[in-house]
């Protein structure tokens, strides 16, 4: 009977009114718990198992509460309970699903064990999860249906993804890979491969990436002005001394924190939502145009000055160490966070404030009366429970009921 054929009689529930014909899949465990392979399908399943603990039973939870060692478990279910496995965090340390062959459709086995896994049979594979093990190597190259890979958090060098001409989603985070190549892979719709120790990273024929994360390599340069349809970037933690973003109008969260870029030009990004842009090279910000800002982290650059006059839906604002000698947050009335210490201020109004929950103005130069009218502020709105720090300077005993208040309030209070 031809694979095809064998499908349909599964699919059918068998010929003559026999059921149908049970596959087999084995794996290794040390977990003390119960384990549920095939997502609670209960579709004619039988286990047996030997080694640390032996026993054998019908149904998909499968209990090892009296294990002492390695139990080895064979499950028989037929085609539709074994087209799905998931076997996540019970400590499998082997898996064999060779028996399945073509049938398996779908494979999670993650946060596990693994130092191998052999998929090279299971041609049909349209989903693969096994982040979070201890695997050196992979070969996906028979597994040409794939649309999901999830290979994070394990001991890869390298990946072939030649093959996967049909992946929209590819998960290599947390590896050791060197390099990544992903210009036969042009449906990927979502690209995770930070924490790696790449050096270079050809996004072009990409284009219908929405979300790319790539942050934390040693990545030198990055081009995606081909990569039109992103609306998530985070490069972050690279080496980067430009970042081109003109042509990704769809942006809504951008972070290039932690590189040595010199210059940014947001002026065409005008759904950014989110921009951290911190500890870098710049010497100035436009926001004009980012009037959707919420979050603008832009501290250790030497801006000099920072306008948010048009940002009136920020409720986090960060400008650390950034220069500056003078702030207006008149009309930001949503702010929830202000950090702008370590700067040169010599006064802050935030009378118009009244959201603040945490504020850091410290390290700067704010006057006597500017510190009074702070704590004054503060005092007279109703949050509970914020953060303030502040430079020591205000007068004694002048704004000592406006402490008392916030403390009575449960503010935690620095004054350094």
């Amino acid at each position: 009977m031809s694979n095809l054929n064998f499908f349909r009689v599964l699919q059918s529930g068998g010929t003559g009114g026999v059921p149908p014909e049970q596959l087999s899949f084995t794996y290794t465990t040390s977990t003390t718990s119960t384990i549920d392979p095939l997502g609670s399908i209960l579709n004619n399943v039988n286990w047996t198992t030997s080694g640390g603990l032996v026993s054998s039973g019908t149904g998909n939870n499968i209990p090892y509460t009296s294990n002492t060692g390695n139990a080895f478990t064979t499950v028989k279910a037929d085609y539709t309970s074994t087209s799905y496995i998931s076997i996540n965090g019970d400590s499998i340390s082997s898996i064999d699903v060779s028996d399945l062959g073509n049938l398996l459709y779908k494979l999670y086995v993650q946060t596990n064990q693994l130092t191998s896994l052999d998929v090279t049979s299971n041609t049909n594979l349209f989903e693969l999860g096994c982040g979070t093990n201890s695997l050196t190597s992979l070969d996906v190259s028979n597994n040409t249906a794939l649309d999901v890979l999830g290979i994070y958090t394990n001991n890869l060098t390298s990946i072939d993804l030649q093959y996967n001409t049909a992946l929209t989603r590819l998960i290599c985070w947390g590896n050791s890979l060197t390099s990544l190549d992903v210009s036969n892979n042009t449906g990927l719709t979502q690209l995770w491969c930070q924490d790696n120790q790449l050096t270079s990273l050809d996004v072009d024929v990409n284009t219908s990436l929405g979300t790319f994360h790539c942050e934390n390599n040693q990545l030198t340069s990055l081009d995606v002005t081909n990569n039109t349809n992103l609306y998530d970037l985070k490069c972050y933690e690279n080496s980067l001394t430009s970042l081109d973003v003109q042509y990704n109008t769809l942006l809504e969260l951008l972070n290039c924190n932690t590189n040595s870029i010199t210059s940014l030009d947001v002026s065409n990004n005008t759904l950014l939502e989110t921009l951290i842009c911190n500890i870098n090279s710049l010497t100035s910000l436009d926001v004009d145009v980012n009037t959707s800002l919420t979050t603008l982290r832009c501290s250790n650059n030497s801006l000099g000055s920072l306008d948010v006059s048009n940002n009136t839906a920020l409720s986090t604002l960060s400008c650390e160490s950034t220069s500056l000698t003078s702030l207006d947050v008149d009309v930001n009335t949503a702010l929830i966070t202000l950090s702008c210490g370590s700067n040169s201020l010599t006064s802050l109004d935030i009378s118009n404030n009244t959201a603040l929950v945490s504020l850091y103005c410290d390290n700067n130069s704010l006057t006597t009366t500017s510190i009074d009218n702070i704590f004054a502020d503060l005092a007279a709105g109703s949050v509970t429970n914020g953060t303030l720090q502040i430079d020591v300077g205000r007068s004694i005993p002048g704004s000592d009921a406006d402490k008392a208040t916030l403390v009575g309030r449960g503010w935690t209070i620095n004054e350094l």
